[in-house]
């Protein structure tokens, strides 16, 4: 699932539902509609190809061989994580899972999916805890230092945590620093 349609969800449902939202992890995700497309324009390949992986037409083992030759900057997923990965078989059992047509709208309708989507409007009325975690822009990261600045004025709770030398993907090491920070921050609320 794209980072920004997951932010974007997350968002507005705390906005919409505040008495239902307890706590909101931000993972490496642009905050804003102008940045979120900005990376959707960088990723349109890739989204396309998503698209064409998910609402289970192919077996989930077929989409984990040919995700493993996918390009991932200057290398492919299997350089970076390696035949076998646990972090490509979740990717490929999430786009077995995902509806096609949300790549699709992304692709051919953003103007549409993204209408409204404005941190200025938005982070304001998230009154959750909400941690933001951070790649490095100069690596890969989707999150801009400049939205982080604008975020932590806006939001009620903020948690900021930036892991510098790290691209988008840092999330996907269930035992990595940035996971460790996610579970940190969980252990501290009262849920």
């Amino acid at each position: 699932i794209p980072p920004g349609e997951r932010c974007w969800r997350g968002s507005a449902t705390a906005k919409a539902c505040p008495d239902l939202v307890r706590a909101l992890i931000v993972g490496d995700a642009p905050l804003d509609a102008v940045t979120w497309d900005e990376r959707l324009r960088e990723q349109h390949g890739k989204l396309a190809a998503w698209r064409a992986l998910s609402g289970g037409a192919l077996p989930v083992e077929e989409i984990e061989r040919l995700l493993l030759d996918a390009p991932e900057g200057d290398s492919t997923l299997r350089a970076i994580f390696g035949e076998g990965s646990p972090i490509i078989h979740d990717l490929a059992e999430r786009l077995y899972l995902h509806d096609p047509d949300m790549h699709g709208m992304l692709i051919e309708d953003y103007d549409n999916v993204a209408a409204g989507y404005d941190m200025e409007t938005v982070l304001p009325a998230i009154l959750c805890p909400v941690l933001l975690v951070q790649a490095d822009p100069s690596a890969g990261g989707a999150l801009t230092d400049e939205e982080v600045q604008r975020a932590l004025t806006l939001l009620a709770h903020p948690t900021h945590k930036r892991f510098s030398g790290m691209d988008h993907a840092l999330l996907y090491d269930p035992n990595g620093p940035p996971m460790m920070a996610v579970n940190a921050f969980l252990s501290q609320l009262s849920l």
